[in-house]
């Protein structure tokens, strides 16, 4: 089960009350044998430390995996960012938006994500996400041929 962190609703919020949330759907879902996802989807899960932490914080193994999101970090953290989250990854969700005229994303480099993904050597599934204008099955058509194009590629770990 993925869910979101969510975004401080006062201004004396700390991170121990989203902590205890947490706690508190983990053992639930402990209960029904499900395992709870974090992505990077906004709020504090904007910042790949905070997810780090609350995942150390909470300390579960039904509360072990994350579903980092290549679009949903900040420009300035995207690759930093993933190469921290991916580790304890569960699912990626490889999202696009733009195809310039060669198939590539154009708002982020996408080669990088899958560089990071298959340097990590990530053996879980990639989600398919198109958030462009236009036609969504076309979208998510060039998007799977971009994904098998990066898949296909020699890891960097083994280029020389």
């Amino acid at each position: 089960m993925r869910v979101n962190t969510g975004k401080p609703d006062s201004s004396d919020w700390t991170l121990a009350v989203t902590i205890e949330s947490y706690r508190q759907l983990v053992h639930f879902g402990k209960k029904l044998n499900v395992r709870v996802l974090v992505e990077n989807h906004g709020g504090i899960s904007s910042d790949p430390t905070i997810i780090l932490r609350l995942l150390r914080a909470v300390n579960s193994f039904y509360f072990f995996r994350l579903a980092p999101d290549f679009g949903n970090f900040e420009p300035s953290t995207r690759y930093d960012g993933l190469r921290m989250l991916m580790p304890n990854a569960y699912v990626v969700h490889a999202k696009t938006y733009a195809f310039d005229e060669h198939g590539e994303e154009t708002r982020f480099d996408f080669g990088e994500c899958m560089r990071i993904v298959r340097d990590s050597r990530f053996p879980g599934p990639l989600s398919i996400e198109y958030e462009g204008e236009g036609d969504q099955y076309e979208g998510i058509a060039q998007s799977i041929t971009l994904v098998r194009r990066h898949l296909a590629a020699v890891p960097s770990t083994q280029a020389s």
